[in-house]
Protein backbone atom coordinates (compact mmCIF):
# COMPACT_ATOMS: atom_id res chain seq x y z
CA UNK A 1 0.00 0.00 0.00
CA UNK A 2 1.15 3.57 -1.07
CA UNK A 3 2.16 5.97 2.14
CA UNK A 4 -0.23 8.06 2.73
CA UNK A 5 1.94 11.23 2.02
CA UNK A 6 3.18 9.63 -1.41
CA UNK A 7 -0.09 9.06 -3.22
CA UNK A 8 -1.02 12.07 -5.80
CA UNK A 9 -4.60 12.60 -6.93
CA UNK A 10 -5.36 11.26 -9.98
CA UNK A 11 -8.77 12.24 -11.10
CA UNK A 12 -8.76 13.80 -14.40
CA UNK A 13 -11.59 16.05 -13.79
CA UNK A 14 -9.94 17.27 -10.16
CA UNK A 15 -6.12 17.23 -10.55
CA UNK A 16 -5.99 18.53 -6.93
CA UNK A 17 -2.47 17.29 -6.68
CA UNK A 18 -3.21 16.37 -2.94
CA UNK A 19 -2.28 12.71 -0.83
CA UNK A 20 -4.47 10.90 0.50
CA UNK A 21 -3.12 12.60 4.09
CA UNK A 22 -4.12 16.03 2.83
CA UNK A 23 -7.23 14.89 1.64
CA UNK A 24 -7.92 13.56 5.10
CA UNK A 25 -6.82 16.80 6.97
CA UNK A 26 -8.59 19.08 4.83
CA UNK A 27 -11.93 16.49 5.84
CA UNK A 28 -11.34 16.84 9.72
CA UNK A 29 -10.18 20.60 9.05
CA UNK A 30 -13.80 21.35 7.33
CA UNK A 31 -15.01 24.75 9.79
CA UNK A 32 -18.19 26.38 9.46
CA UNK A 33 -19.87 28.99 12.08
CA UNK A 34 -20.82 25.83 14.11
CA UNK A 35 -16.81 24.81 14.31
CA UNK A 36 -14.75 21.66 13.00
CA UNK A 37 -18.10 19.91 12.11
CA UNK A 38 -16.66 16.84 10.50
CA UNK A 39 -14.63 16.40 13.40
CA UNK A 40 -16.63 16.86 15.90
CA UNK A 41 -18.92 13.91 13.93
CA UNK A 42 -16.25 12.02 13.64
CA UNK A 43 -15.47 12.25 17.43
CA UNK A 44 -18.82 11.76 18.01
CA UNK A 45 -19.78 9.24 16.11
CA UNK A 46 -21.57 6.30 17.67
CA UNK A 47 -25.09 4.61 16.93
CA UNK A 48 -26.72 6.05 19.82
CA UNK A 49 -26.03 9.51 18.30
CA UNK A 50 -26.76 9.38 14.69
CA UNK A 51 -27.08 5.86 14.03
CA UNK A 52 -23.42 5.50 12.26
CA UNK A 53 -20.46 4.16 13.73
CA UNK A 54 -16.51 5.41 13.22
CA UNK A 55 -16.18 2.76 10.50
CA UNK A 56 -19.70 3.83 8.88
CA UNK A 57 -18.18 7.05 9.00
CA UNK A 58 -14.35 6.08 7.72
CA UNK A 59 -16.14 4.43 5.10
CA UNK A 60 -17.45 7.65 3.48
CA UNK A 61 -14.34 9.24 4.08
CA UNK A 62 -12.52 6.32 2.09
CA UNK A 63 -15.30 7.19 -0.32
CA UNK A 64 -14.57 10.79 -0.92
CA UNK A 65 -11.46 10.16 -1.07
CA UNK A 66 -11.73 7.37 -4.06
CA UNK A 67 -12.96 10.24 -5.71
CA UNK A 68 -10.00 11.68 -6.48
CA UNK A 69 -8.52 8.47 -7.56
CA UNK A 70 -7.43 7.69 -4.52
CA UNK A 71 -7.72 3.82 -2.78
CA UNK A 72 -8.35 3.54 1.11
CA UNK A 73 -10.18 1.23 3.27
CA UNK A 74 -13.03 2.21 5.70
CA UNK A 75 -10.32 0.67 8.41
CA UNK A 76 -6.66 2.09 7.12
CA UNK A 77 -9.31 5.57 7.60
CA UNK A 78 -10.09 5.13 10.76
CA UNK A 79 -6.44 4.07 11.77
CA UNK A 80 -4.71 6.75 10.51
CA UNK A 81 -7.23 9.12 12.15
CA UNK A 82 -6.49 7.83 15.27
CA UNK A 83 -2.76 7.87 14.50
CA UNK A 84 -3.14 11.67 14.08
CA UNK A 85 -5.18 12.41 16.99
CA UNK A 86 -2.50 10.27 19.05
CA UNK A 87 0.55 12.41 17.36
CA UNK A 88 -1.19 15.52 18.13
CA UNK A 89 -1.93 14.71 21.76
CA UNK A 90 1.71 13.79 22.36
CA UNK A 91 2.63 17.23 20.41
CA UNK A 92 0.24 19.16 22.99
CA UNK A 93 1.69 17.55 26.10
CA UNK A 94 5.34 18.11 24.89
CA UNK A 95 4.65 22.02 24.56
CA UNK A 96 2.62 22.33 27.11
CA UNK A 97 -0.53 23.09 25.43
CA UNK A 98 -4.03 22.72 26.92
CA UNK A 99 -7.19 22.08 24.82
CA UNK A 100 -10.51 20.05 24.85
CA UNK A 101 -9.32 18.08 21.62
CA UNK A 102 -7.33 18.06 18.39
CA UNK A 103 -9.35 20.96 16.60
CA UNK A 104 -9.90 23.02 19.99
CA UNK A 105 -6.40 23.54 20.61
CA UNK A 106 -5.35 26.87 21.26
CA UNK A 107 -4.97 29.26 18.33
CA UNK A 108 -1.19 29.06 18.59
CA UNK A 109 -1.50 25.48 18.09
CA UNK A 110 -3.12 25.74 14.60
CA UNK A 111 -0.71 27.67 13.06
CA UNK A 112 1.56 25.64 14.21
CA UNK A 113 -0.17 22.21 12.16
CA UNK A 114 -0.87 25.11 9.61
CA UNK A 115 3.04 25.90 9.50
CA UNK A 116 4.18 21.94 9.81
CA UNK A 117 1.96 21.57 6.69
CA UNK A 118 3.69 24.34 4.76
CA UNK A 119 7.02 22.47 5.57
CA UNK A 120 5.58 19.18 4.55
CA UNK A 121 4.69 20.44 1.55
CA UNK A 122 7.65 22.37 0.74
CA UNK A 123 9.69 19.42 1.10
CA UNK A 124 7.83 17.22 -0.95
CA UNK A 125 8.34 19.60 -3.50
CA UNK A 126 12.14 19.56 -2.71
CA UNK A 127 12.29 15.89 -2.88
CA UNK A 128 10.63 15.53 -6.15
CA UNK A 129 13.29 18.27 -7.37
CA UNK A 130 16.13 16.44 -5.79
CA UNK A 131 15.05 12.97 -7.62
CA UNK A 132 14.59 15.14 -10.82
CA UNK A 133 18.67 16.73 -10.96
CA UNK A 134 19.70 13.19 -9.65
CA UNK A 135 18.82 11.01 -11.87
CA UNK A 136 19.54 13.79 -14.37
CA UNK A 137 23.29 13.77 -13.12
CA UNK A 138 22.79 9.63 -13.68
CA UNK A 139 21.97 10.01 -17.46
CA UNK A 140 24.92 12.27 -17.57
CA UNK A 141 27.44 10.19 -15.82
CA UNK A 142 26.08 7.12 -17.53
CA UNK A 143 26.72 9.07 -20.77
CA UNK A 144 30.15 10.12 -19.98
CA UNK A 145 31.11 6.68 -19.36
CA UNK A 146 29.92 5.15 -22.76
CA UNK A 147 32.02 8.23 -24.14
CA UNK A 148 34.74 6.55 -22.41
CA UNK A 149 34.05 3.61 -23.03
CA UNK A 150 33.82 4.00 -26.48
CA UNK A 151 37.36 6.57 -26.43
CA UNK A 152 39.12 3.29 -25.02
CA UNK A 153 37.93 0.87 -27.32
CA UNK A 154 39.06 3.11 -30.06
CA UNK A 155 42.33 3.52 -28.81
CA UNK A 156 43.03 -0.15 -27.93
CA UNK A 157 42.02 -0.54 -31.66
CA UNK A 158 44.89 1.97 -32.27
CA UNK A 159 46.95 0.64 -29.63
CA UNK A 160 50.08 -0.42 -32.65
CA UNK A 161 50.14 2.50 -34.57
CA UNK A 162 52.48 5.63 -34.21
CA UNK A 163 50.15 7.58 -32.44
CA UNK A 164 49.35 5.32 -29.74
CA UNK A 165 50.77 7.85 -27.29
CA UNK A 166 48.48 10.41 -28.52
CA UNK A 167 45.23 8.16 -28.42
CA UNK A 168 46.50 7.31 -24.57
CA UNK A 169 46.55 10.80 -23.75
CA UNK A 170 42.86 11.40 -25.38
CA UNK A 171 42.06 8.65 -22.90
CA UNK A 172 43.44 9.75 -20.25
CA UNK A 173 41.29 13.18 -20.79
CA UNK A 174 38.08 11.16 -20.92
CA UNK A 175 38.76 9.50 -17.37
CA UNK A 176 39.64 12.97 -16.09
CA UNK A 177 36.24 14.48 -17.56
CA UNK A 178 34.22 11.29 -16.36
CA UNK A 179 35.91 12.13 -12.64
CA UNK A 180 35.14 15.55 -12.49
CA UNK A 181 31.78 15.08 -13.68
CA UNK A 182 31.13 12.17 -11.31
CA UNK A 183 32.37 14.56 -8.49
CA UNK A 184 30.34 17.34 -9.72
CA UNK A 185 27.62 15.03 -9.39
CA UNK A 186 28.44 13.61 -5.76
CA UNK A 187 28.84 17.35 -5.00
CA UNK A 188 25.02 18.42 -6.27
CA UNK A 189 23.73 15.02 -4.54
CA UNK A 190 25.46 15.79 -1.37
CA UNK A 191 24.05 19.76 -1.51
CA UNK A 192 20.70 18.59 -2.30
CA UNK A 193 20.49 16.18 0.32
CA UNK A 194 21.43 18.57 2.81
CA UNK A 195 19.29 21.58 1.63
CA UNK A 196 16.72 18.83 1.71
CA UNK A 197 17.40 18.12 5.49
CA UNK A 198 17.57 21.83 6.93
CA UNK A 199 14.14 21.98 5.42
CA UNK A 200 12.96 18.74 7.05
CA UNK A 201 13.94 20.74 10.37
CA UNK A 202 17.48 19.26 11.10
CA UNK A 203 20.07 21.25 12.57
CA UNK A 204 22.98 23.19 11.29
CA UNK A 205 25.38 21.55 12.93
CA UNK A 206 23.68 18.22 11.44
CA UNK A 207 23.63 19.28 8.34
CA UNK A 208 27.41 20.53 8.06
CA UNK A 209 28.38 17.05 9.65
CA UNK A 210 26.63 15.13 6.76
CA UNK A 211 28.29 17.56 4.18
CA UNK A 212 31.63 16.73 5.84
CA UNK A 213 31.39 13.10 6.27
CA UNK A 214 30.05 12.77 2.38
CA UNK A 215 32.93 15.04 0.56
Amino acid sequence: MTLWNKDICAEPSCRCGKSSAELLIDYLNYQTTDGYVNYKRWKGGSKKRDGKSKITIAGEIAAMIKEHGLTRTSKSVKTKIEELHTKFNEAIDKFGYTGEGMMHGMQESTKAVEKAAARLFESRQAELEYKKTKHKSEAEAKMAELEYRKAKDKADADAKTDDRKLKQEEINIKKEEVAIKRSAQRHAATMEEARLMREMGYSKEEVLDYIRQNK
